[in-house]
């Protein structure tokens, strides 16, 4: 454009240059600088993670918006804060300014005298204008965050949601562009906070605050806290996954309090799931490990905030609380286990347990609890049991400071009890809860003197133990004493009446062995033993004894017995050594008083005299004489003894000679006499033996003379069942009524049963039942043993298998033995009706199979035989009516079987097994389950001898029906099946009459053509004939014809038949 001659710009072209210079100044400096390129690099600097594990300071530093979003504007380069600071008419005018400078510049410039030239620099130079003005409008837009920082950053308090829409507007951003702005400035902040790895709470107040003020929506805000997430892990990934602690792990529990704060904002709980599941897969954290971090974050806060509310009183509701705990996240059961903490904590300065006996709870500190619970919204119980936690302790010194001072004295009674109501009250101490502690500090002061006593008693220093026993039982009475008269003062007779067991089962510090506990008791009984009186005093010590150390009567009769016994044993035999008078029974009954011997040890001593002396009279089989009963009974009468307390005496002395008698009866064969029984009955009151001693004496003859016959019986058995191994069955086998052996085992089975009754063993008796809701009276059997456990269960089933095997072919007493063998060999009903239910098939099955086997079906004989045999085995209806049934099913599946196995699939023997199945009403599919393969090719057989039979016509289609139903074919599948049979029946007789016509056999061929006729005249679509071919068929056809004309013209079914045979 520049010419070679001088040219002089004129004024005006030279300002307007000068505009467009610094507007492309202006241009240039925007590419340079990107609000992008200063937010990345301020964002990139706020989230830098900590070089090392001690980098950050430990100091708790609140990191403000305030300063994140000034330190953002003051970084922002100047273009952008030109543009964030010129206002929206300005700006425009100066955009478009940009534009007409530009135009008229290039006007101007362009060195020619030229109009048109001119025009053209100036269009050149306005599209150079007009990129500038695109580029100013979108830096323009861009500056609109920070438009939005410089109001945040005068503080987010004085800024209103409307404020900040306004900046959008007048930027001209879009709604879309103006959000993502937001939520940038908002992850900034962000950002920022989870630099450090203190946590403020005031931060997630500005973050909600920010939320608010910025109208960011829940999926914005989630949006963001997953990029924060997303960098604390990027930035802090080394220290989260090593063990030891650091700031990155502390970061990371911060970031988890924060992000659980304002997700949980997301009223709805999916949205809620989402983000949490989202941000816990980062940090691969478990649901319970998230909230356990975001609930510990916060604890440290809600506990503070109770601390003010309640050990600074600072003024604080419930409800203020219950904001508090739910605005940081913590739990109810956490928050209530809190409140517990601050409580007794706070308790505790009311209470100052650190000074002893003055330690107390005044009526306003009473008050002031009362306040703070009902704050903290705890229970009575719950505040109940932390004051006692703390005031047991002090009640329990002031209770062993009573004890001290009520030493020996039994006057001060009174005024210890008033001491400790006092003390009770100033504690707040329940009345229940103050019992609970003097009975526990009574006991431990006599479990310490126990361990004392116990203590000399392993030293060997029997002296001073006793007087440690002594001592001990000293004090429990006087103290079960005052403890009486104190609960009688307060007018609690239930507690007074329970004083006396207060010292039961003392638990000294050390455990006492079971050893040292007799040998205590034993020592103190023998040192009351000196003087060989127990009076009441001393008895009263040994009762408290034996409550203090936890003995049972009987063990503490064995002791009095190891102890008196010796004594009053010397003592009862040197009287029973003379004369048995009144003077001398008064004088041993005073004797036994003052030992004050248990009743259980007298009685056991004097059996032991008694039992001396019969077996003086009794022994080695001795049978007693009048005189020695006489004398047995005068001597029972002297010591006080009845025939009860003496009957173990006689069964140690007597039972072999009763035994030796019963074995005697026993061994008479056959019948045992009635006087027999009536010998043993003398013998046994002779003998002095009670009833039970001697039916278990004559029980136990009874059960071993069974079994002599019960291994007779079972040696039978092997025999039998060796031989039936061998192959020696008994020939007779099949021709038993039911097909059953006959054998030797049922003589000695009934040998035994003869002898149970004979030897009274198997008894009738008489009994009350229920029957139709009346009370009958009923006679049965009963045994008194049997041979259960003698013979294993097995064998003694097999051996009544057996006689039951024997006994339904024999005769009806064979059969009446049935329930006494039972009872003999031990057997319950369950057993009975197990072996009765296997035979009872046995025999049902091998009946039914051979009357099938004969006949077919089941006739009125042969079910009148079946129900007998029900009858007998005692057999249920419904398994008999199973056994009949599996028989007809046996019997039709035996016979299609046969038939397929055999090769023998034609009509008569379908039709034999159909009729087979209707008769006896069984189903092929649902009975048999025959496969559909099967079915169908008894159903083709069947169907083609339909045809051929010439049962099947058109007008006659029922014989199909009835196949169709008894073989289980559907219509639809009949049908196909009848076509498909038709139509290879015709392709191969036509081809089978070809092949006549070309041997010159017409009337064969005739006959074939006849019968191909026939299966075509009952098809139920076209017969396709695709195995002869057009001139065969011509050649086939004509001469059928030829030989029908000739049998006569004017036949109508010759005619119908060319018809037929034309068509197919």
């Amino acid at each position: 454009l520049h010419s070679s001659r001088t040219w002089k710009r004129p004024p005006l072209a030279m300002a307007v240059a000068a505009k467009i210079n610094r507007s492309l100044a202006l241009l240039a400096l925007l590419n340079g600088h990107t609000c992008a390129a200063a937010f990345n690099s301020f964002t990139s600097r706020a989230t830098t993670a900590p070089s090392s594990r001690g980098c950050v300071s430990s100091t708790p530093t609140m990191v403000a918006a305030k300063e994140v979003y000034t330190s953002y504007v003051d970084e922002a380069t100047p273009v952008k804060k030109a543009m964030e600071g010129s206002s929206a008419p300005v700006a425009q005018g100066a955009m478009a300014g940009v534009v007409a400078a530009a135009a008229a510049a290039g006007y101007a410039l362009m060195p020619s005298s030229k109009i048109a030239v001119n025009a053209i620099g100036g269009a050149v130079t306005g599209g150079v204008g007009l990129l500038a003005r695109a580029r100013l409008v979108e830096q323009r837009k861009d500056a609109a965050s920070l438009a939005v920082a410089v109001l945040l950053a005068k503080g987010i308090d004085t800024v209103s949601d409307d404020a900040i829409s306004a900046v959008g507007d007048r930027h001209g951003v879009g709604k879309k562009r103006f959000q993502q702005q937001k939520a940038e400035l908002f992850l900034l902040y962000m950002n920022s906070v989870l630099r450090k790895p203190d946590i403020e709470t005031t931060e997630l107040s500005e973050l909600k605050r920010l939320i608010k003020v910025l109208r960011l929506s829940n999926a914005q805000v989630g949006m963001q806290v997953h990029a924060a997430g997303r960098t604390v892990y990027s930035t802090n990934r080394a220290y989260i996954e090593d063990e030891e602690d650091s700031d990155g792990k502390r970061i990371l529990d911060k970031f988890v309090f924060l992000a659980e704060r304002l997700i949980a904002a997301d009223e709805s709980e999916e949205g809620y799931k989402y983000e949490a599941m989202r941000l816990q897969r980062i940090f691969s954290l478990s649901v319970g490990e998230w909230n356990s971090r975001a609930e510990d974050a916060a604890v440290p806060f809600y506990r503070k905030t109770l601390d003010s509310a309640v050990m600074q009183g600072a003024s604080a509701t419930s409800a203020q609380l219950v904001t508090v705990r739910d605005a940081l996240g913590v739990s109810a059961s956490k928050a209530q286990s809190l409140h517990d903490e601050v409580y007794a904590r706070y308790a505790r300065t009311l209470l100052q347990p650190e000074l002893g006996e003055a330690a107390l709870i005044s009526e306003a500190d009473h008050a002031k609890l009362k306040e703070t619970a009902a704050l903290l919204t705890m229970d009575e119980e719950t505040t109940t049991r932390t004051m006692l936690a703390m005031t047991s302790p002090l009640y329990l010194e002031s209770v062993k400071a009573m004890l001290a001072e009520l030493g020996e004295a039994a006057d001060i009674t009174a005024a210890a009890t008033g001491k400790l109501a006092l003390r009770e009250q100033q504690l707040l101490m329940s009345p229940a809860a103050a019992r609970d502690l003097e009975r526990r500090a009574m006991r431990e002061q006599a479990a310490s003197l126990l361990e004392e006593a116990a203590t000399l008693m392993r030293a060997q220093n029997v002296a001073k133990a006793t007087e440690g026993v002594q001592a001990l039982l000293e004090y429990c009475g006087r103290l079960s004493s005052f403890a009486a008269a104190a609960a009688s003062g307060r007018g609690d007779a239930a507690e007074e009446a329970a004083a006396g067991a207060l010292f039961s089962s003392l638990e000294p510090p050390a455990p006492l062995k079971q050893s040292e506990v007799l040998s205590m008791y034993r020592v103190y009984l023998l040192s009351c033993l000196d003087d060989l009186k127990i009076d009441d005093a001393k008895a009263a010590m040994l009762a408290q004894l034996s409550q203090v150390l936890s003995l049972s009567e009987s063990q503490c009769a064995s002791l009095y017995e190891a102890a008196a016994g010796p004594l009053f044993r010397k003592l009862v035999q040197q009287v029973v050594g003379s004369d048995l008078g009144a003077e001398q029974k008064a004088s041993l009954q005073g004797k036994i008083a003052d030992l004050g011997l248990p009743p259980a040890v007298v009685i056991s001593i004097s059996a032991e005299v008694y039992g001396t002396k019969l077996e003086e009279v009794a022994g080695d089989g001795k049978i007693m004489k009048t005189e020695d009963e006489a004398t047995l009974a005068e001597l029972r009468e002297f010591l006080g003894l009845s025939k009860e307390q003496v009957y173990d005496a006689h069964a140690r002395v007597c039972s072999d000679t009763y035994r030796k008698s019963v074995n005697e009866v026993m061994g008479v064969a056959g019948r045992i006499p009635d006087e027999y029984f009536e010998g043993l009955e003398k013998l046994q009151t002779r003998l002095g033996l009670s009833d039970q001693t001697a039916q278990e004496l004559y029980v136990e003859s009874a059960k071993a003379k069974m079994k002599t016959f019960g291994q007779a019986a079972m040696t039978q058995l092997e025999e039998k069942i060796k031989a039936e191994q061998a192959g020696g069955k008994d020939k007779k086998k099949e021709e038993g009524s039911m097909a059953i052996d006959e054998n030797a085992v049922s003589g000695e089975v009934l040998k035994l049963v003869d002898f149970a009754r004979a030897a009274r063993v198997l008894v009738e008796k008489t009994i009350e039942v229920e029957e139709d809701g009346k009370t009958v009276q009923k006679d049965v059997e009963v045994i008194g043993t049997s041979l259960k456990g003698d013979f294993s269960s097995k064998a003694l089933k097999e051996l009544y298998r057996q006689y039951l095997s024997e006994a339904l072919s024999g005769s009806q007493s064979d059969a009446n033995n049935l329930n006494r063998l039972a009872l003999v060999l031990g057997l319950d009903e369950s057993d009975v009706a197990a072996i009765h239910l296997e035979l009872g098939s046995l025999i049902y099955r091998r009946y039914l199979a051979k009357s099938f086997s004969q006949a077919g079906a089941l006739g009125e004989r042969e079910r009148s035989q079946l129900d007998s045999i029900k009858d007998a085995l005692d057999l249920e209806q419904a398994k008999t009516d199973a056994l009949i049934r599996e028989a007809e099913c046996n019997y039709v599946s035996d016979r299609l079987s046969a038939m397929f196995d055999n090769s023998q699939v034609n009509a008569e023997k379908v039709r034999e097994v159909r009729d087979a199945a209707e008769r006896l009403d069984v189903s092929l599919q649902a009975d048999l389950e025959v496969s559909p393969t099967r079915l169908e090719k008894m159903f083709e057989v069947d169907l083609e001898d339909l045809i051929e039979s010439g049962e099947l016509t058109v007008a006659d289609l029922g014989a199909l029906e009835e196949i169709c139903e008894s073989l289980h074919v559907s219509e639809e599948r009949a049908s196909v099946m009848l076509q498909a049979s038709i139509t290879r029946r015709c392709n191969e007789g036509t081809l089978q009459a070809i092949s006549l016509m070309r041997q010159g056999a017409t009337a064969a061929m005739l006959d074939e053509v006849n019968t191909v006729l026939k299966y075509a005249a009952i098809s139920p679509s076209e017969v396709e004939l695709s195995a002869v071919g057009a001139a065969e068929k011509s050649e086939l056809y004509m001469l059928y014809q030829a030989n029908a004309l000739t049998e006569g013209a004017d036949d109508i079914e010759a005619v119908a038949r060319l018809e037929g045979l034309k068509t197919l």
